[in-house]
């Protein structure tokens, strides 16, 4: 039993670790706001906000403005998870909520949206664990409330 446990443990580690690993790709805001408001500002940020899908898996992507490689990190990340847990009858999605009034309760949610306002998109790892269940979740998209429709929701994940 101890090492079995020793080797899920193992695991977990390795799946945070590659987690965390991607988040490293997450653009700054000051990449994103360079693209979008400098040095054309209204009009760049129009023409960029109808025509760039920066959260799109493209050539470009792994540019600090844009959020493709990041988004293609953790559709990778989810799928190689799934492998493991799906024959176990277990499943994880990485879902987004907004407003983040209409995310599950979990642990930390109230330290994670003190002083938010609606406009605040809360991501969670969600983790089913049993066939039932599972089956459900598969059929749930990531999106609850956050894409709008526009070019730079393209290829977004979560």
């Amino acid at each position: 039993k101890q090492w079995y446990q020793r080797r899920v443990r193992a695991q977990w580690e390795e799946w945070c670790d590659d987690l965390m690993k991607n988040q490293k790709r997450s653009p700054s805001i000051s990449g994103c706001l360079c693209l979008f408001c400098f040095p054309g500002f209204l009009l760049q940020s129009i023409i960029l906000a109808t025509f760039c899908p920066i959260s799109a898996n493209h050539p470009l992507k792994c540019l600090p403005c844009c959020y493709g490689d990041w988004h293609h990190g953790l559709d990778k990340w989810q799928r190689k998870v799934n492998k493991v847990l799906n024959p176990l009858d277990m499943h994880a999605k990485l879902k987004t909520f907004k407003p983040h009034g209409r995310a599950p309760q979990s642990l930390n949610k109230a330290t994670r949206v003190a002083g938010k306002d609606e406009n605040y998109e809360m991501g969670m790892l969600i983790i089913a664990l049993n066939a039932t269940e599972s089956q459900k979740l598969m059929g749930e998209p990531w999106d609850n409330g956050v894409n709008d429709g526009c070019t730079s929701g393209i290829g977004r994940f979560m």
